[in-house]
């Protein structure tokens, strides 16, 4: 165990060192601690661990590949993104606790900050639950990342 901890340290230090990291908050469906590792170029990793609201409230999380678009929207610079990911959640279902998966689809909005170097964004995030049961579910939050 020790040495698979100190193998991850290992393999994630480069993208520590030579990418952008944002971590700061979003708030919405879900609230909680937000980070973003940068990739280089147009692509970057996306992670929350926050607490949900729906099903009666619960431990939730989730992982994003993401694309941000550098163009503009509607003759605005403001840039857009979007990407693909996984979410987990835990709730309390009478005296179970129950554990759900599911596919995400993030589609939102950054406003990047250059004298401050943070991050304001928004998105939405359709999804499809798969494990209790197969539904469709949307989530959607505010967020702010400071970068490093």
């Amino acid at each position: 165990m020790k040495k698979s901890l100190i193998l991850l340290v290992l393999m994630l230090l480069p993208l520590l060192v030579f990418a952008e990291t944002g971590i700061g908050i979003i708030v919405g469906q879900p609230s909680g601690i937000s980070f973003k590792q940068w990739l280089g170029g147009s692509n970057a990793v996306d992670a929350a661990v926050a607490w949900s609201f729906l099903e009666g409230g619960g431990l939730y999380g989730h992982v994003n590949y993401l694309y941000e678009n550098k163009s503009n929207v509607a003759d605005l610079n403001i840039p857009w993104f979007w990407g693909i990911g996984a979410n987990v959640g835990s709730w309390k279902s009478g005296d179970d606790l129950e554990i759900g998966l599911g596919v995400r689809v993030p589609i939102g909005l950054n406003f990047r900050f250059q004298k401050i170097p943070s991050e304001l964004f928004f998105e939405v995030a359709p999804g499809l639950d798969i494990v209790p049961s197969v539904g469709f579910g949307i989530g959607g939050a505010l967020g702010y990342r400071f970068i490093f």
